[in-house]
């Protein structure tokens, strides 16, 4: 068979499409078929492919969802765009197509040239940002795993450049030049090790050990908190030793954020309980777990480690996780809406009935997306019923988990569904929830079920540590001399009760307090002008948190005034018009406040923001004061206003009331303010004409009389005082 060959026609002028950091053609500077992202990509994908293409392979990549003819038709129009916008640039024979050789230039390739004639800094100055960002749900698994691979490959590309430059100024020992390659290899690759880890010992060469310190946890918990990995044991054995410092200069101290995140100790018991459960579930029975226990003894760290586990080692599982905020009590269904976001990813929802597809629909936006084609007035089920049913059609496919933090906190329509799952749990679902029962009545119900055991019924009650796992705790957070460790433990243990987060909590108190930090080997101590003094530690969690905020810049500040208004709306479009700061502004705060664990990425992956725990939250919302609050509403409500929207939904109309509700928009924030000094001022003026009309139906006074009119006197803003009528 003869391999089929393309004929180029001479071009007027070079396309340039650019894929990495943004999706753009180009001609002599001006843009071409801009915002057509998906014609764009199916360019790009032509460009990028090294054998020609069919018309039908191009179908079930971009259009997977469409039948035959409306694939087809869709292909012939996209195709139809493109040749008017790159002429002869797209080439066609017997049905397959490709990109005449030499009619554009896509930066994606040029990258992969540059690299290959060993122009280092070239390829780093082609590098815009991900390969076709945006673009993961353009089309069919086959075109995502593509598109992945590309990412792969094009992320090494642009490391290895990188790693050249930075080995070029190592030998020169031209520590700023390869600080500066190494910090945007590390920011381009937020989550890749070796440009982080070669960051940090750059910084070390160049002698700011303490900031190095300061990166190294923050990578850590990066990882941990927002793609749920664990680091290398070789990132974690990279130590580096802080900048020495004379007592009092804390600034130079690397603090609370160079701690390592605690492991999950002193809870084996009760992970190995959660494991078991889904053994059963892995065999398509149902399972129920209640996690209960004090404010800060790990209920919500426990659940986290578990589905970190389970998900490395069953990726196929499909898992819904919510956390229920005190706030949104009184919005209905918004713990709901969030728990089922992931719901349409899952294969098996087809196969639910229609009415409980179009009720949960009604609730849910994602899978009214999935399902444009439902009738306006289609049948519904029950809600707790819809959902019942929809969980059991998935787990017939694969297992599913189902966990709810805070739930206690739920808002009663997401409690009712909460509850009639925990009577009559689906085959194949884990439901586990962390509440504090007593804020739960319902729970109550199920208190001889649970404490029966067996049957896939487990209640865990988490206690407070002893000593010695408080130990355990300080151990892994940094490795200190044994002598330091143990006396810090102790103390800890005393003022804490065993509480983990009490512990976590003070421990990052004394390090941004100077009062433990680093030596020179990289070895925490307590200082030396402390260690005969009793140590200043906080007499409760509340106090050690407001110590904490005093040390946060003002913009971190107004960030977590923010979050305590927004809940669970807290994305970065929305945050940065409530807190009206710029872009870098807001990076920075962000970077403080998930550096130092007062926030993290919402556990439903929404894209939003919520707060480690509880106290930090109340702690931050009773200091804000009520004007304040006022104020952040309502420009949460104008925020949400006019943001983007997958439509008219209802949680997004309780969104918008209950941040109009709180905001004094219903007649207007000025006559609330004034309402009062206006009626006052009424009430002043009618005392005074009825005044002149007496005086002018009496006649004028003697003249050596002064007649004085008193108009009462309120406690109003302005004077309030005596008026006299006279000559």
């Amino acid at each position: 068979m003869r391999r089929q060959t393309f004929s180029v026609q001479a071009f007027g002028t070079m396309l340039r499409l650019t894929s990495l950091g943004r999706l753009e053609l180009a001609s002599d500077g001006v843009l071409l078929l801009p915002g057509r992202r998906k014609l764009l990509a199916v360019l790009v994908y032509l460009a990028r492919t090294s054998r020609p293409v069919t018309r039908s392979q191009l179908a079930d990549l971009f259009w997977p969802v469409e039948d035959e003819v409306r694939a087809r038709r869709s292909v012939r129009q996209a195709l139809a765009e493109l040749r008017r916008a790159v002429g002869d640039a797209l080439l066609e024979r017997d049905d397959a197509l490709a990109i005449g050789s030499g009619s554009l230039e896509l930066d994606a390739v040029q990258l992969e040239a540059a690299v290959a004639a060993g122009d280092y800094q070239g390829a780093v100055d082609l590098w815009g940002g991900e390969f076709l960002v945006g673009m993961e749900d353009a089309g069919s698994e086959d075109l995502r795993a593509w598109l992945e691979a590309e990412r792969q490959a094009l992320r090494r590309q642009f490391g290895f450049a990188a790693g050249k430059l930075a080995d070029e100024a190592e030998r020169r020992g031209a520590w700023n030049a390869g600080l500066a390659i190494t910090a945007r290899w590390s920011e381009a690759l937020r989550y890749d090790e070796s440009a982080n880890l070669r960051h940090l010992r750059l910084l070390a060469l160049a002698g700011r050990r303490a900031e190095a310190a300061a990166r190294h946890a923050a990578f850590i918990e990066r990882l941990r908190a927002e793609i749920g990995e664990e680091p290398s044991a070789e990132f974690l054995r990279f130590t580096v030793g802080a900048a020495a410092s004379a007592p009092g200069e804390l600034s130079k101290l690397p603090g609370g954020v160079a701690l390592l995140t605690p492991d999950l100790l002193g809870r084996e018991a009760e992970f190995a309980l959660l494991a078991s459960l889904w053994e059963g579930v892995s065999r398509g029975q149902p399972a129920l777990a209640l996690i209960e226990g004090e404010e800060g003894t790990g209920k919500s760290r426990l659940l986290e480690e578990f589905l970190r586990w389970l998900g490395q080692r069953e990726p196929r599982t499909l898992v819904l996780r919510a956390r229920a905020f005190e706030a949104e009590r009184d919005r209905p269904g918004v713990l709901l809406r969030h728990l089922l976001a992931r719901l349409p990813l899952a294969p098996g929802l087809v196969a639910s009935p229609p009415a409980t597809i179009a009720t949960l629909a009604s609730l849910v936006p994602e899978i009214a997306e999935r399902f444009p084609s439902l009738p306006a007035e289609a049948p519904a089920d029950p809600l707790a019923e819809a959902v019942a049913r929809a969980l059991a059609a998935v787990a017939s496919e694969a297992p599913v988990i189902i966990a709810v933090d805070d739930a206690h906190d739920a808002d009663p329509l997401s409690r009712e569904v909460l509850e009639s799952l925990y009577r009559r749990p689906p085959a194949g679902v884990l439901l586990i929830m962390t509440a504090i029962p007593e804020q739960f009545p319902a729970l109550h119900d199920l208190d001889r079920r649970l404490d029966g055991g067996g049957g896939g019924l487990v209640r865990i009650r988490l206690a407070p540590f002893g000593e010695r796992d408080v130990e355990r705790i300080v151990a892994s957070m940094a490795e200190f001399a044994p002598s330091d460790r143990r006396a810090l433990a102790e103390r800890l243990y005393a003022e804490s009760g065993g509480i983990p987060l009490a512990v976590v909590e003070m421990a990052t108190t004394l390090a941004d307090q100077g009062i433990i930090a680093p030596g020179p080997d990289g070895v925490w101590t307590l200082r030396a002008h402390l260690a005969e003094r009793p140590l200043p530690l906080p007499a409760s969690l509340r106090e050690s948190t407001t110590e904490r905020l005093r040390q946060l810049s003002a913009g971190a500040l107004r960030v977590l005034e923010a979050v305590v208004v927004l809940g669970r709306d807290s994305e970065l479009g929305v945050l940065r018009e409530v807190t009206r700061l710029d872009t870098a502004q807001l990076d920075a705060a962000l970077d403080q406040l998930i550096g130092r664990r007062f926030l993290r990425a919402s556990a439903d992956g929404a894209g939003g923001l919520e707060f480690t725990h509880e106290t930090m939250r109340q702690a931050v919302s009773q200091g804000t004061p009520p004007p304040r609050r006022e104020e952040l509403h309502r420009r949460a409500w104008r925020a949400l206003r006019r943001g983007p929207t997958r439509g008219e939904d209802s949680t997004r109309r309780a969104a918008l009331d209950y941040h109009r509700g709180r905001s004094g928009a219903g007649i207007g924030p000025w006559f609330h303010r004034h309402a009062r000094a206006v009626l006052v001022s009424g009430l002043a003026v009618l005392v005074l004409g009825l005044a002149v009309m007496v005086v002018a139906r009496l006649g004028p006074p003697p003249s050596s009389s002064t007649m004085a009119v008193i108009v009462p006197s309120f406690q109003v803003e302005g004077d309030s005082s005596l008026t006299f009528l006279g000559r």
